[in-house]
């Protein structure tokens, strides 16, 4: 006879009780009233469905979409003029808006292991931007234009030892991390 496993009613109310609470209930509400004093805010998959109410978060400074399965942004994006850094790290992102030069602020991006295999024009138009992490993405060359930069985090891309030189060529005062190259094509 199988014995049942004991399960105590009071592990039955805990459990009740934390599912029921609002700290790990999914939210609902508008994204820009969960801005923090900071202007941080942190995306979850839950909220992609409300995402366009990013563009009238007026006080969001810091954007976290870490491990979310966006795809995609809205193209009114880049028109959060006072966002400073926007992370995409793990998440599914394949593609960026084309239009960021409104995004006058922002100073770091943070695309590292995401879908994407080529950036957008736009990150042409950003004057403050500093660091760019390309980390794990599948993009293998940068376009002209980027030497306001201050930093390209480009480790584990595989890219060989001539790609790796042509954009050091290009860009020869900007510190740019590369893994070893490969011998691939």
């Amino acid at each position: 006879m199988q014995k049942k496993p004991n399960i105590s009613f009071r592990a039955v109310l805990l459990i009740w009780i934390l599912s029921a609470s609002p700290v790990f209930a999914s939210y609902n509400g508008n994204l820009c009233e969960r801005v923090n004093d900071d202007g941080s805010l942190k995306v979850k998959t839950a909220d992609l469905s409300g995402l366009s109410e990013l563009c009238s978060c007026t006080k969001l400074k810091y954007l976290d979409f870490v491990k979310t399965s966006v795809v995609r942004l809205p193209d009114c994006f880049g028109k959060l003029a006072g966002l400073r850094s926007a992370t995409f790290r793990k998440s599914a992102l394949n593609r960026m808006p084309d239009d960021l030069y409104d995004m006058t602020a922002l100073e770091e991006l943070d695309l590292s292991f995401t879908a994407l295999n080529i950036l957008p024009r736009g990150i042409l138009t950003l004057p403050n931007l500093k660091i760019l992490n390309l980390r794990g993405t599948a993009i293998t060359s940068l376009p002209d234009g980027l030497e306001h930069l201050e930093k390209i985090d480009m480790r584990m891309i595989e890219m060989n030892k001539n790609q790796q030189e042509a954009i050091r060529d290009r860009y020869p005062d900007l510190k740019i991390f590369f893994s070893s190259p490969c011998n691939c094509g």
